[in-house]
């Protein structure tokens, strides 16, 4: 179903996923679940396939996943949608791991400081050895190697910074 719709004895969801049971000569349609669609209401389309995200809330009996390329939740969502099976359909095998393997998911303060903390040390690292290579070069080479700084512009364009 495509549209919101609440009418007294029908009540219909957009995205809800139903199954005709039979057409009227009127035009009005059956659903198995008992309800039936005023012959007006066309706020429907045929529901062969949904994506992962619009299954999210949905239960089915068999799930078939185009897999290639999605990450860890998707892959969960659509997944877990299946009742009786599920089949999962890639064409690497060992490329749809990696993926499934990476988190689209936002870190938290403590993942974050905790890898701010990793980056501080590897950046102090990064300097001691820096510092460690200069020391080794010859002050003299050293001196004929760099550059002069640039004169800092005071107005770019007519605009001062």
């Amino acid at each position: 179903m495509t549209a919101n719709r609440s009418d007294p004895g029908l009540r219909i969801t957009n995205g809800e996923l139903v199954t005709v049971s039979a057409v009227e000569a009127k035009g009005r349609i059956q659903l198995d679940d008992g309800r039936t669609l005023p012959a007006i209401y066309r706020s429907f389309t045929h529901g062969y396939a949904v994506t992962a995200h619009r299954s999210q809330g949905k239960s089915v009996d068999s799930v078939i996943i185009s897999a290639d390329g999605m990450h860890k939740e998707l892959f969960y969502v659509a997944a877990s949608r299946g009742r009786e099976n599920v089949t999962v359909i890639t064409r690497d095998k060992e490329r749809l791991r990696d993926a499934v393997a990476r988190t689209t998911a936002r870190k938290s303060v403590t993942e974050l400081e905790r890898g701010s903390r990793r980056g501080m040390s590897m950046a102090r690292e990064l300097v001691r050895k820096a510092a460690e290579l200069l020391a080794s070069i010859p002050r003299k080479l050293l001196h004929q190697s760099v550059a002069e700084p640039r004169k800092e512009r005071r107005h770019e364009r007519g605009f001062g910074r």
